[in-house]
């Protein structure tokens, strides 16, 4: 909390009465903030559920509306790297850790995959996404009022299909289903998505599930996990693949660092002046 002697989340929920139920929206919390808060109450007999329905956005009549910002395509010669080479290397990865697909939830990692960029947060370029990683195809889950014709020519061109943001959850079910498995990231892939996953995977066929099953697995163990054939929980690979940086790149690097530099000279010059004239500075 900050504040001097109010407790935080974690603390405040273990003074709950043994019994209590706490819900929560599955799709605004991550996986490892959703065990801890589990953790958290399991200590006191409390438990902890996923929620249908956001119980703020029940009471929330007068929410502004989300935006609806244009994508727009982040130039190659400032990429530096075309959509397709990125998935063929990110596709090398999930290979080698025996994957079918990648869960790609951070903003970041997405704008950057997609070699897009969007305007739905005041100065940061991203937009309300996700994209779903397979073995030989790619989804970005998106706001379809927000891809302008040149957005879809250039996603078509790196066989990436367009889908409406709520869809992601569906396929993400269908993929487990299947008997594939998922990795993801738990520090940023809601509850939400591992739940689908799972829920896919109890769905999926004897067969299908033992087509996907480790090798190197202990049978007995895996039975025990059903989780474990349908996920991988791991550091998303899109984070290291981003901070090896191609010239044009660092290019763009050495520009922002200018253009920051300046501003940060303009502003200093600026205190310098108010201070010489005696004016306050709030």
């Amino acid at each position: 909390s900050g504040t001097k002697d109010v407790p935080d989340v974690k603390k405040w929920l273990k003074t709950l009465e043994s019994g209590s139920v706490v819900g929560i929206d599955p799709n605004v919390h991550s996986v490892r903030e959703a065990r801890a808060l589990r953790a958290a109450l399991s200590e006191v007999g409390c438990s902890l559920t996923s929620v249908s329905e956001n119980l703020v956005d029940a009471v929330w009549k007068e929410r502004p509306a989300f935006p609806k910002t244009p994508l727009r395509v982040h130039d190659i010669k400032y990429a530096g790297k075309t959509v397709a080479d990125k998935l063929m290397d990110i596709r090398k990865t999930m290979a080698d850790n025996g994957v079918q697909y990648l869960v790609v939830s951070s903003l970041d990692d997405v704008m950057w995959l997609c070699n897009v960029r969007g305007g739905d947060a005041p100065c940061n370029p991203v937009t309300l996404s996700y994209v779903l990683v397979g073995e030989n195809d790619a989804t970005f889950y998106v706001d379809v009022d927000k891809v302008t014709p040149e957005v879809k020519a250039h996603l078509d061109e790196a066989s990436v299909a367009i889908k409406p943001y709520e869809e992601m959850s569906v396929d993400v079910r269908t993929a487990a289903s299947q008997g594939n498995k998922l990795w993801m990231d738990i520090d940023h892939v809601s509850i939400a998505m591992l739940e689908e996953a799972e829920a896919g995977a109890v769905e999926a066929p004897k067969n299908a599930k033992a087509a996907r099953a480790d090798d190197a697995a202990d049978a007995s163990a895996a039975s025990k996990i059903e989780e474990s054939k349908a996920v991988k929980e791991g550091t998303c690979p899109i984070p290291i693949a981003k901070a090896v940086k191609n010239e044009a790149e660092m290019a763009g690097m050495v520009e922002a660092h200018l253009m920051d530099g300046a501003a940060m000279a303009e502003f200093w010059c600026w205190i310098e002046k108010e201070i010489a004239a005696g004016r306050a500075i709030d």
